[in-house]
Parts: C-alpha cells; sequence; structure tokens
C-alpha cells in the first residue's frame, strides 16, 4: 500500500528548551524524531513526503534533513500541505510512531486516525473512526516534546530491543549485558560496523589465551569469549535503534562470528595439545594434526554455507540453513543428528565453552581441555554431514516441484 504523507512542524510544538528549534528535531539516541518517522514512513510505502508548517520550522526542518544521510534517497517536499485528494496521511512531526502504527496507518485506505491520536489520520470517508485497537509493545506511539519526552522515547526504544530474539540464552542473559551497553553506545559516534570489528577481537583476543594450554588462561579465554557473543547483539541494536541497518553489515556480522567459530576450534587443538605435552599425556603428539584437520573441514563447511546460503539467498549461514531443515522430510539419521543445531548459533556454542572451561577450573580440575577439544571435534564431523546433507535434501525437494 502506497500513500502520500504530510508531516506537520509547527510552533505549538516547539520544545521550549531549544529557542527556534521545533520538537520533532528532538535526539532520540542521536536520532531526530522527524528523521526516524521520515525512515519509518518510507519503510511502510509513503512515496512522497511533503514537510509543511511555519517557514522557520520548515526551513529548520530542512536544513537538519539535508544534512542526513538516513533519508537521502527519499523524495521530500518542503513548505506545500498536501489536499485532500488520493490516499494521503498527515501525522504531527513530534508523534513519533513505531512501525506497526504506521503499516496500520498505510492500509486504512479508506481512511481513519490512531486511537488516542486524531491528528494521526489517513484522510478519507471514514478518517474519524479509530483504526483497530491500540498496539502492545514492540509497537509505541510517543510525542516528544522535550528531553524528558526523549529519555522515555529511547528507554521503550531500547525495552523492545529485548523482544527481538526466540533464543532463551540471547533473551534472557544476552539482552541484559547488550541492551544497557548499547544505550551507551547509542550516544556515541560509532557504527554498528564498528562494534562488530570491536566483539570480534574480543573473541579472537580470548581464543589465542585459549591457545596457551594453560588452565587458567582457558578459562579466561572462554569468559572473553563469551562477552564478546554477548556484545556481538550490540551491532544490532545499533543498527536498529539508529536506523543504521545495512546488508554490508548484517554480512559482515556473519563473517565475524563463523571466523570466530573456526578461531575457537583451532585454539582448542593448540591449547589442548600443548597442554598435554606438558603433562606428558600419550599420543599428545596426534593431538595437533587431528585438531588442524578438523579446523580445515569446519572452514571448508563455512565457505560451503556462505556459498549456498547467498544462492538461495537465505540470509545468514548455519542458522539459516538449519531453519531450511525444519521443513525437509528428514529420516530418522537426520532428525537424531537436528540436535547439533543449537551449537551453530553462537549463542549457545559459547554458553556451553564458558561452562566446560570454567566451572571446572573453579575446582581446580583440568577437564576442561579434553572435553573441549574432543565434543568440537564430535561436533564439526556430525556437522559437516548434517548440514550439506540437509543442503541437498532441499535442493532434491525444489527440483521436483
Amino acid at each position: 500500500m502506497t500513500f502520500r504523507l504530510q508531516l506537520s512542524v509547527h510552533a505549538g510544538a516547539e520544545d521550549p528548551t531549544r529557542t527556534g528549534q521545533p520538537a520533532a528535531l528532538q535526539l532520540i539516541a542521536r536520532v531526530s524524531t522527524l528523521t526516524r518517522n521520515v525512515v519509518y514512513a518510507h519503510r511502510a510505502g509513503a512515496q512522497a513526503i511533503h514537510i509543511c508548517g511555519s517557514e522557520a520550522h520548515v526551513g529548520a526542518a530542512r536544513s537538519h534533513l539535508e544534512g542526513e544521510h538516513r533519508v537521502a534517497d527519499i523524495p521530500i517536499v518542503y513548505g506545500e500541505p498536501l489536499p485532500d485528494e488520493g490516499d494521503v496521511v498527515r501525522v504531527p512531526a513530534e508523534l513519533l510512531l513505531s512501525k506497526g502504527h504506521w503499516a496500520l496507518l498505510a492500509k486504512a485506505s479508506d481512511g481513519g486516525h490512531l486511537p488516542g491520536y486524531p491528528e494521526a489520520r489517513h484522510e478519507g470517508p471514514n478518517a474519524d473512526r479509530p483504526i483497530g485497537e491500540a498496539l502492545p509493545l514492540p509497537d509505541y506511539a510517543l510525542r516528544v516534546i522535550n528531553r524528558s519526552d526523549a529519555k522515555a522515547a529511547k528507554k521503550i526504544i531500547f525495552a523492545n530491543l529485548r523482544k527481538g530474539s526466540s533464543r532463551f540464552v540471547a533473551r534472557q542473559i544476552y539482552t541484559r549485558i547488550s541492551v544497557p551497553t548499547s544505550k551507551l553506545l547509542a550516544e556515541l559516534p560509532v557504527t554498528p560496523n564498528q562494534i562488530t570489528i570491536g566483539h570480534f577481537t574480543v573473541g579472537i583476543v580470548g581464543c589465542v589465551l585459549m591457545a596457551f594450554g594453560s588452565v587458567p588462561l582457558l578459562a579466561l579465554g572462554a569468559l572473553l569469549l563469551q562477552l564478546s557473543a554477548a556484545w556481538d547483539l550490540c551491532d544490532g541494536e545499533i543498527a536498529r535503534s539508529k536506523l543504521l541497518e545495512s546488508d554490508f553489515g548484517q554480512y559482515l556480522d556473519s563473517v565475524c562470528d563463523h571466523i570466530t567459530h573456526v578461531v575457537t576450534v583451532l585454539a582448542f587443538a593448540i591449547g589442548y595439545s600443548r597442554y598435554a605435552t606438558s603433562i606428558g599425556a600419550p599420543n599428545a603428539e596426534l593431538i595437533l594434526p587431528i585438531g588442524l584437520g578438523t579446523t580445515a573441514t569446519l572452514g571448508a563447511l563455512v565457505v560451503f554455507l556462505f556459498w549456498y546460503a547467498k544462492a538461495k539467498k537465505l540470509g545468514g549461514v548455519l542458522t539459516a540453513v538449519a531453519k531450511q531443515n525444519d521443513d525437509n522430510e528428514m529420516g530418522f539419521f537426520m532428525r537424531a543428528l537436528h540436535f547439533i543445531r543449537p551449537l551453530g548459533e553462537r549463542d549457545q556454542f559459547t554458553v556451553a565453552i564458558t561452562i566446560v572451561a570454567v566451572v571446572p577450573a573453579l575446582f581446580g580440575s583440568d577437564i576442561g581441555y579434553p572435553i573441549l577439544f574432543w565434543v568440537t571435534q564430535a561436533f564439526v564431523i556430525l556437522a559437516s554431514i548434517y548440514f550439506p546433507v540437509g543442503a541437498l535434501q532441499s535442493a532434491r525437494r525444489e527440483a521436483a516441484a
């Protein structure tokens, strides 16, 4: 559904703490309410966006948006109100609407207004009726007039980020670390890609520590890997909260995650080899060659799945291919292998590593290295069967359809 949008900036909504500036320019995590509404409306189907109001306020809005890269490709007309013809939506520029509310307005082609906000309306014969009922979180409508309102809006936006993942570990554990961190980072001039490189670096440092062959360093490295996994959510949270989502950012995050997977397996091989040699364990000289072979196998598997996911436009790698396997008619053997799927997700994988590395070390046990080494060897072997066979089954189903 496409529509034309009129955003009104006017003196009646002026923020008294910012002389001469309309409230719609109030910043929420360094992004104005006006910018957020323009971007969300465009994504909902707004083909033309008109910004009207007094000359001074329209001028301020224009100066702001012309320097805003997020709206560079969105057609915007300044100073011309829209006539009541065709699909016209009118919204006060300072009324921050979620994507869900913009979708509601876009679909109300016969007219209607948002519950509790009659001035946010889709013109038409039924413009005076409310559209459905008030939407629950993560949808919101909030008038942002001053800094206090902006703080409340930021709190709502970031609270909703915690609801973005369906996985228990990410939702119940990692977001309790990532969301407060992202709220702080949102006020800094950092990009999601910079955050991706940062948490990737922390993870690699953790892998280096685990490769030293020391039980205390194994535990410390696992904790850094755990911290990196928690911060792994920050890049996506910053991208969504600051409207900086990009295909390249998703690709970079996926590449860094899977490089970390491969380097982790390599770290276990080097670390366990060094540890086994230091204590004179039998056949210690075989550990490194076995581990290097497994690491090479995992690297080849990841490259294959990157190619496959790109060819099928799945958007991800291990997780995306695993989800595709859900749609396959799997035999008993493949269903039995389905249990390895969670270990293809970084949050589950890292929690398991941390528990095995840290808990025994706290009790003075050195069992962490052998468990992690042999379990990862088994995982890579089973994954090398599960993921390619699942991809092959999907290809056969598509060919038969």
